[in-house]
């Protein structure tokens, strides 16, 4: 069971348990919910999804105006003895055996027609809204334990279905290991000094390799960055306008990730969640950046093609990442042409593949993640590394950073303090707006440290953390699960 099916089926038993062991006697809710393991595959299968829902809302249709009828036009049931009930109390009102405000205080209306009217609107609103659950009817109590396990059974593939559109939509899944690097969030930055450039002119030769030690100060944890060269120019084969002058003028852009990096990155991860680890993502050049909200420009398809040749030549080791030593490359990328159209075939590298296994990512509501800038979506990733650590050495959720600390989140190249300070008052506003990790935060001007309060994790995901059970993939932030009810 992945983490998006662990999320539904706690979602399902907070929402049914209580309701479904009253109504079936001696069965437990979580037993009845392994019962439905096939249906719910059958509905994750995107080529069977949608027949099977259609399905499915046609025989809840059908199913609702069966109950329905049997109601209003039957006699000796539930409906037929409440009316009868408010009929004989309303009768001892007329008699002056009791006051009226008492039958309007108990049915909530003046009279013994306002009540009949009432009752049977509920039942029609209630067949004619969608999203009206069947194990909300009124008199489900009354059924059949066969009649009652199938409304239950309909209900969750109903909102599963829902889940799972709603989470293919709105989800962005983010390894955590981009929280441990520092983003050009400008995209702008060349990175590599004069004295680089001069040493890269005058000794880099075909066998040679750019080795970049990434010490991530947060937690010491040491992460290698290599940009093998011949990986690279590997990746790069078959496009003959590039010469060996032009392979080596990309090799000294490649020296950093950039906030394009990084969004394609968590593109290509939210997409491989849902898929088999050894199956590639194959798309036209053009179709990703459009996927990627850029425009259709020549200047946007060199820049991802660029990306993605850099992503694919980077290869990751750890010794020790969050207390496993991991390697391997972040993608396996292959650029080639189809149709006439530049065409990219992705495999996941091994590096991402473990913190898959691992379940080590960050999770945003995608709606609100895209409304963030540059800045404040990587100090976000930064931020939420910093703030489920703080659980085992804090309890107040306050975090005392220093403004220079924040460069481990996104490069500043500027010297001025003031203008660090301003980038980072933006990006924390935009977090505190949208109640994205940040509740508030105060800016200490004597010791130029921002003083951060987080929005407090729930106690369950606190007490994961404390026992060490805890996965960063469980936590959705922003995400607002469906507000399902039983009414």
């Amino acid at each position: 069971m992945d983490k998006d099916d662990r999320l539904f089926k706690e979602d399902m038993i907070k929402l049914f348990k209580n309701v479904y062991e009253v109504l079936v006697k001696k069965e437990k809710f979580t037993d009845f919910y392994e019962t439905l393991d096939n249906d719910l595959a059958n509905l994750k299968d995107t080529g069977k999804r949608e027949v099977i829902y259609k399905n499915l809302t046609n025989s809840i249709k059908r199913t609702k105006t069966r109950w329905l009828n049997k109601y209003v036009n039957g006699s000796n049931n539930s409906l037929s003895e409440d009316i009868e009930y408010a009929e004989h109390f309303y009768k001892r009102v007329l008699e002056g055996v009791y006051e009226p405000d008492k039958f309007v205080m108990i049915y909530g209306v003046n009279n013994i027609d306002e009540y009949k009217k009432k009752m049977f609107n509920e039942l029609y609103t209630w067949r004619d809204n969608e999203d009206a659950l069947l194990s909300s009817y009124k008199y489900i109590g009354t059924f059949q334990k066969r009649s009652i396990t199938l409304a239950f059974r309909s209900d969750i593939l109903k909102l599963y279905y829902d889940f799972l559109t709603n989470n293919a939509k709105s989800v962005i899944t983010i390894p955590s290991v981009l929280s441990n690097f520092s983003i050009d969030t400008t995209n702008k930055k060349d990175y590599l000094k004069d004295d680089e450039k001069e040493f890269l002119d005058d000794n880099l030769s075909l066998e040679g390799t750019i080795d970049r030690l990434i010490v991530n100060k947060e937690n010491q944890q040491k992460l290698l960055m290599k940009l093998e060269k011949q990986v690279y120019l590997r990746i790069e084969e078959g496009k003959d306008s590039l010469d060996i002058i032009t392979q080596i003028a990309l090799l000294k852009a490649i020296k950093q990730l950039n906030s394009l990096d990084t969004r394609i990155i968590s593109h290509y991860y939210t997409h491989f969640y849902n898929i088999v680890a050894d199956k590639s993502v194959d798309k036209y050049i053009g179709d990703l950046v459009s996927e990627l909200g850029l425009s259709d420009s020549k200047k946007n398809t060199d820049a991802v093609i660029k990306s993605l040749l850099k992503i694919g030549s980077i290869r990751l080791e750890s010794e020790n990442y969050e207390g496993r030593e991991i390697k391997g490359t972040l993608f396996e990328v292959s650029i080639s042409e189809r149709d006439g159209r530049k065409f990219a075939q992705v495999f996941l590298g091994g590096f991402l593949r473990t913190l898959i296994i691992m379940d080590s990512s960050f999770n945003f509501n995608k709606d609100v993640f895209d409304l963030l800038s540059n800045d404040a979506q990587q100090i976000a990733i930064w931020l939420q590394n910093r703030r489920l650590k703080m659980v085992l050495e804090s309890e107040d959720f306050k975090d005392v950073i220093a403004i220079q600390r924040f460069t481990d989140a996104i490069l500043m190249s500027t010297k001025s303090i003031y203008k660090k300070r301003d980038r980072i008052i933006n990006a924390l506003d935009e977090l505190k707006q949208y109640k994205l990790i940040v509740k508030n935060y105060e800016y200490i001007k004597k010791n130029y440290e921002f003083v951060i309060s987080y929005i407090e994790l729930p106690e369950s995901v606190i007490k994961k953390i404390k026992n060490k059970e805890f996965k960063t993939g469980e936590l959705i932030e922003g995400q607002i699960h469906a507000d399902y009810t039983v009414e």
